[in-house]
C-alpha cells in the first residue's frame, strides 16, 4: 500500500514521526512523504535523503507556495492509497483533502485520558495500518545524526546537541534507567 504521511510542525522536530514511518516500512507499506517546512531554516532534506524507509519525499513552504498543483501532480503520479496525518495535526494540510483520492485518512488523536508521547502518539495512530507495534524510543534512527552533525559543523563551537529521555512511559522514568554512563558522557560534553 502506497501511504502518503503528512508533517507539518517544527521540521527540526521531525525525529519523532521516524518511528511510525519505519513501522509502516516494515509492514510492507511504501511512505511517501511531505513536509510543510514553513519558515524552518532547518535543512530537513539532507537528513531525509537517507532513510531507507521513505520512498520519496517532498518539501514545501505553505506560507511561500500558494500553488498546490505541484504537490497535487507528486500525489497522484505516486499512487496513494491512504494519508496519515503525523502529530502535531495542523491546518497547513486542510487544503489538500478535497484532492486526495484515497479512500483512507488516518489522524492523531489530540487528547486522551494519559499524556502520551509524540512517538506513541505517532505509532498508535498507524495501528490500523501495521497492527501492534510496541514504541521504542531508543531505536530512533542513530545514523541519522552524522548527517546533523555534518550540518551543525560550523557552528560546533557555539552549539552542543544534547539528546535525553525526559518523559515517563507507563509509569517508569526513562531518564533514571539512562544509565550512569550515558550521564557521565553527557556532563564530559558541557
Amino acid at each position: 500500500m502506497n501511504v502518503l504521511a503528512l508533517y507539518s510542525g517544527e521540521v527540526d522536530k521531525i525525529f519523532v514521526a521516524l518511528p511510525a514511518l519505519s513501522a509502516l516500512h516494515k509492514a510492507g507499506h511504501r511512505v511517501f512523504l511531505l513536509v510543510d517546512a514553513s519558515g524552518s531554516s532547518f535543512e530537513v532534506g539532507d537528513i531525509l535523503e537517507d532513510l531507507p524507509y521513505i520512498e520519496c519525499f517532498k518539501i514545501f513552504d505553505s506560507l511561500k507556495d500558494k500553488n498546490g498543483d505541484v504537490i497535487i501532480s507528486w500525489i497522484v503520479k505516486n499512487k496513494i492509497d491512504t494519508c496519515l496525518e503525523l502529530f502535531p495535526r495542523s491546518t497547513s494540510f486542510k487544503w489538500l483533502f478535497p484532492y486526495l483520492s484515497c479512500e483512507t485518512i488516518l489522524r492523531p488523536c489530540q487528547d486522551g485520558p494519559e499524556a502520551l508521547h509524540p512517538v506513541d502518539i505517532n505509532i498508535k495512530t498507524i495501528g490500523p495500518l501495521v497492527g501492534d507495534v510496541e514504541s521504542k524510543l531508543y531505536d530512533m534512527a542513530t545514523y541519522s545524526f552524522d548527517g546533523i552533525t555534518e550540518m551543525l559543523s560550523p557552528y560546533d563551537q557555539h552549539i552542543v546537541l544534547v539528546i535525553c529521555p525526559g518523559y515517563k512511559k507507563d509509569g517508569r522514568s526513562l531518564k533514571s534507567s539512562w544509565g550512569v554512563e550515558n550521564y557521565a558522557r553527557l556532563i564530559n560534553l558541557l
